[in-house]
């Protein structure tokens, strides 16, 4: 005979809310009777082995190998040939055509016909094949002297007092070197002479500060010597001197003509050192000075001192580039 034994089973509840004995086996019993696609076992398994292959596996192949040959290699290559091997500044890829020479580079000086292109221009500078240009030197007129300043005396009849400066210089331009001039002033190239022009009441004419020409040498030999044989002009060893009470000075073979306009050449086609002073100073000026005593335009000597016509004449200079 089956017996069956009763226990009587005792659930507390919140008051107001019946829980059922079958409700509560069905609670008890549910992890046991789960299906395994519900349970928890059932998750996790499916969930790890399908995202740690997939993530770590993929990220790390994709960026890591992916990455680093692509920027490590590139960019070493690239930054070895900039080295500056000979340590002058300039690399390759700066110009320098002899990285292994620090003489030889984009700003170094290129020396005159010895072969070596210095400065990386894409030749030796020689004179052999030079480049001919064309300066136009220009003087306008001027009106009259500054008397009293400007380290002018006030006017004094007969005496140089005042006088004004005009200058025009010519520097070859980077990277080339004057190799010879030759002033359309010459007697070679047919002289230069310009009609009508006028000055009051003594001029001179200066080439890189040496006096040239004068139209009176009343105060010429008491200027300074330069080392070209010849005067440098300084306007404070004329002022004081007598005006009008010389004649005609001209420096080495230079010759001035004023009796129908001016006109001013050389014998053998240039001014005696004018090329060689070009050439070792590398620059050209020239200056007219227009010097007078008063300012008396009734005295028969010009309108006003100081005053002269325009006057222009052009310079041939062959350059080495």
């Amino acid at each position: 005979m089956v017996r069956f034994l009763i226990i009587p089973l005792v659930v507390a509840c919140t008051p107001g809310e019946a829980v059922s004995k079958y409700e509560l086996l069905d609670d008890a019993v549910a992890p046991d009777t789960a299906t395994p696609e519900e349970s928890e076992p059932g998750s996790e398994p499916s969930g790890e082995p399908s995202g740690e292959p997939s993530s770590e596996p993929s990220g790390e192949p994709s960026s890591e190998p992916s990455g680093e040959p692509s920027s490590e290699p590139s960019g070493e290559p690239s930054g070895e040939p900039s080295e500056d091997s000979d340590g002058d500044g300039f690399t390759v890829e700066d110009g320098d055509c002899d990285d292994n020479d620090a003489s030889i580079n984009p700003d170094a000086e290129d020396i005159m016909d010895d072969g070596i292109d210095q400065d990386c221009s894409g030749g030796d500078r020689s004179c052999a094949n030079p480049t001919t240009v064309t300066w136009n030197v220009s003087f306008p007129a001027t009106a009259g002297c500054d008397w009293g300043i400007n380290d002018n005396f006030p006017a004094t009849n007969g005496i140089l007092s005042a006088r004004t400066e005009q200058e025009e210089v010519y520097t070859p331009p980077s990277g080339a070197t004057m190799c010879e001039v030759r002033p359309s002033i010459q007697d070679n190239q047919g002289g230069y002479e310009q009609t009508g022009f006028e000055y009051d009441d003594d001029l001179l004419l200066t080439y890189n500060d040496y006096v040239m020409f004068t139209t009176t040498d009343s105060f010429v030999f008491v200027l300074p010597n330069g080392s070209w044989g010849g005067k440098l002009y300084d306007w404070f060893f004329i002022r004081g001197n007598a005006a009008f009470n010389g004649s005609l000075w001209e420096w080495g073979n230079t010759e001035f003509i004023d009796d129908s306009g001016f006109e001013l050449y050389t014998a053998n086609g240039k001014t005696n050192n004018l090329n060689n002073l070009s050439v070792t100073e590398q620059r050209m000026s020239f200056m007219l000075v227009v010097m007078g005593d008063n300012d008396n335009p009734g005295d028969g000597d010009g309108p006003d001192d100081c005053y002269h016509t325009g006057l222009s004449f052009p310079v041939e200079i062959d350059l080495a580039q």
